[in-house]
């Protein structure tokens, strides 16, 4: 799989240090068109340091601008750093109160790479599960997004664990802000092997932690891997490094993924489980600050093709296309849908507006199509170019796949070609 398949060019690495993430791998923020862009979860790496609300950067410390919570490199050191202090969070599940230092959760062997993570070393010490590495831990809740990332076919399994007698803050519904405690893990499991678990926690401070456990082979315990593993347990699977994570959570203001309004705006995939979170039972549950109003379907004005496509290109392109992320701030494409959107007729949306029919602004000399759809032309529509050639250079996502997502392939040309 690749996971860096292309040099940061200055563009990126600018935006790095805008967006407080030097050390990470990112996509190309300057390319119009993207058709997707994948969110592995894993640690952030570089030099330690805080962010800041101004725009500038120095050594030791990044910054980020247009985010209600600041997330930092200091998540991973390099070997040549100190690692920092550690620090004490509150822990979920079973896990209760944890102190994670330099070598997480009082064991050390997993940072005997570059890259170095300040969360456990052990999954079974982060509270997802209890001793049997299978019944969920205390307060962990599954739930699953309405619209899939594509991961080169990976089966995945999602909890969100939070603090006792907390709140998501969801004044802005588009965009959640989470209660310091946070804790999401997403599963992999690929052509019938659990591969890996990723783990996303957020600090006091307001910084994201990451980072990717991959599973034994009796699956008793799955243990931190910052420096990643490639084509992992026997499958063509990579679990990612510290550096390939932030290119995609670093472009939302409080960096967790997938666990919003739109995605959680549906009726339980297991009907049978009270302790799947949905929207609806988080509002039920006094968990949101804002309940909506209103369940946030689709109105009539969205055919069901219209609902999918769209449906796809927000999990698959919004979360770095979106404006509050620099690719959108570089290039103005926006595929993130808003919840004003669903009452809107879908050729009103702003997510239609940002590219039917609009031109890009052509950044790659290869790239020969001028529209970022181009109503009944696959030739000429960026987005489907950029999706569908993945070993051109200009090719989308960058990192986290390397194989065509046919499903996907199938609805974008359909709803192109039925543009005419």
């Amino acid at each position: 799989m690749r996971l860096q398949p292309n040099v940061p060019s200055l563009v990126q690495l600018s935006v790095l240090a805008i967006t407080g993430f030097v050390g990470a791998a990112c996509s190309d923020p300057s390319n119009e068109g993207d058709a997707a862009t994948n969110g592995p979860s894993t640690t952030t790496s570089g030099t330690t340091g805080s962010a800041s609300s101004t725009a500038t950067s120095t050594t030791g410390s990044s910054t980020a601008t247009s985010t209600s919570t600041t997330s930092t490199s200091s998540a991973t050191t390099s070997s040549t750093s100190s690692g920092g202090s550690g620090s004490t969070t509150t822990g979920g599940g079973t896990g209760g109160t944890s102190t994670t230092g330099e070598g997480g959760g009082g064991s050390d062997d997993c940072n005997a790479g570059t890259l170095k993570t300040r969360l456990p070393c052990r999954l079974s010490e982060t509270g997802l599960f209890g001793e049997d590495m299978n019944t969920l831990g205390e307060g962990v809740h599954p739930f699953s997004p309405q619209f899939a990332l594509w991961s080169d076919g990976a089966e995945k399994r999602r909890w969100i664990w939070l603090p006792p007698d907390s709140q998501i803050d969801t004044s802005d519904m588009n965009y959640w802000t989470f209660p310091a405690g946070t804790k999401l893990w997403k599963e992999f499991s690929r052509d019938g092997t659990r591969v890996e678990t990723r783990l996303i926690e957020k600090q006091e401070s307001g910084t994201w932690y990451t980072v990717a456990y991959q599973w034994r082979e009796d699956l008793s315990e799955a243990d931190a891997v910052p420096n990643g593993v490639m084509n992992a347990s026997g499958t063509e699977h990579d679990v990612p490094d510290a550096d390939a994570c932030w290119s995609c959570h670093s472009q939302q203001p409080d960096k967790a993924l997938g666990f919003s309004a739109i995605q959680l705006a549906h009726a339980p995939v297991d009907a049978a489980n009270a302790d799947e979170f949905t929207l609806e039972r988080l509002a039920e549950a006094n968990l949101l600050t804002s309940p909506p109003e209103g369940t946030f379907e689709f109105s009539d004005g969205w055919s069901e093709e219209q609902r999918a496509t769209f449906g796809y290109l927000h999990a698959n392109c919004g979360t770095c296309h979106n404006p509050q992320g620099s690719a959108n701030s570089l290039t103005g494409l926006d595929l993130w849908i808003k919840v004003d959107d669903l009452a809107k007729n879908a050729e009103e949306s702003s997510v239609y507006l940002a590219v039917v029919g609009v031109d890009i602004t052509k950044t790659d000399v290869e790239l020969e199509a001028t529209k970022r759809i181009d109503p009944g032309s696959l030739e000429n529509s960026a987005v489907y170019q950029r999706f569908s050639n993945k070993e051109a250079t200009y090719a989308m996502p960058p990192l986290g796949t390397e194989l065509l997502d046919t499903e996907g392939q199938t609805l974008l040309e359909d709803f192109i070609l039925g543009l005419e």
